[in-house]
C-alpha cells in the first residue's frame, strides 16, 4: 500500500508547481491540499525536510523517465543522446523550480540531493559506455568510467550556460555539438557514422 507521507508528497508537488508565489507557507500548502499543518507536520518534521522530500521526489521521477527512454533507444550512442537531452532539461527544470527559485530548501540540501540523483544517471552512462565497448561502437581501449564522467560534466556545464536558453532549434543544435564533439573520440567508425545518424549530422567543422 503506498504510504501516506508519499501521498503528500505528490500533493504538496503539485501545489508547488501550481502556485504563482514563490514561497509559500505551511498553512497555505495545508490547506490548499485540504489538511491542518498538524497533519502535515505529523508526517514530516519541518518545512525544509518536506521541501526535500518534494524535490528529491521530482529528481526521483525524471530520472526515472530518463532511464525509460534510455531503454527505448536503438543502441547504447543513442540512448547516451537521449540521456544527453534529458539531462539538460532536467536541469533547467530543477533550477527553475519554485521550491529552487524561492528558496524553500536550503540550497546545501538542493545540491545533496541533487549530487545523490546525479549518482543514478551516472551509473546508467557506465553501463551504455560499457555496453558500447562490448559492442564495437565504442574503441576497446576507451575508459568507460572517465568518458562517463566527462560526458555527463560537459551536459552539466552546457546547460547551465546561457546558451542552454536559446530558443528551441538553436539550443538544440547547440547541444548536439556539445554531445557530438564528447562522443565522437570514443567512436569506432561504425560507431561514429551511427553518431552522426543519430544526431542528424552530416558535416561538422573542426
Amino acid at each position: 500500500m503506498r504510504s501516506k507521507k508519499l501521498y503528500y508528497i505528490d500533493l504538496v508537488s503539485k501545489v508547488i508547481l501550481d502556485s504563482t508565489s514563490v514561497n509559500l507557507k505551511v498553512e497555505e500548502i495545508a490547506a490548499s491540499i485540504g489538511v491542518s499543518k498538524k497533519t502535515l507536520y505529523n508526517h514530516f518534521d519541518s518545512k525544509q525536510q518536506l521541501m526535500e522530500c518534494v524535490m528529491d521526489s521530482f529528481l526521483k521521477r525524471r530520472i526515472d523517465k530518463i532511464r525509460l527512454d534510455a531503454s527505448k533507444a536503438a543502441s547504447p550512442i543513442a540512448a547516451l543522446v537521449v540521456i544527453g537531452r534529458n539531462v539538460s532539461t532536467l536541469l533547467r527544470d530543477f533550477s527553475s523550480h519554485p521550491a529552487i527559485k524561492g528558496a524553500m530548501i536550503d540550497a546545501a540540501a538542493a545540491q545533496r540531493i541533487t549530487d545523490e540523483r546525479r549518482g543514478e544517471i551516472l551509473d546508467l552512462v557506465v553501463h551504455l559506455f560499457t555496453k558500447g565497448i562490448r559492442t564495437g561502437v565504442f574503441e576497446s581501449d576507451i575508459d568507460a568510467a572517465l568518458a562517463s564522467k566527462l560526458y555527463l560534466s560537459s551536459i552539466e556545464m552546457f546547460s547551465h550556460r546561457h546558451e542552454a536558453n536559446a530558443e528551441g532549434l538553436l539550443a538544440g543544435s547547440r547541444l548536439n555539438k556539445v554531445m557530438y564533439y564528447m562522443l565522437k573520440g570514443n567512436c569506432s567508425s561504425i560507431g561514429l557514422g551511427g553518431l552522426r545518424e543519430v544526431l542528424d549530422l552530416r558535416v561538422v567543422a573542426c
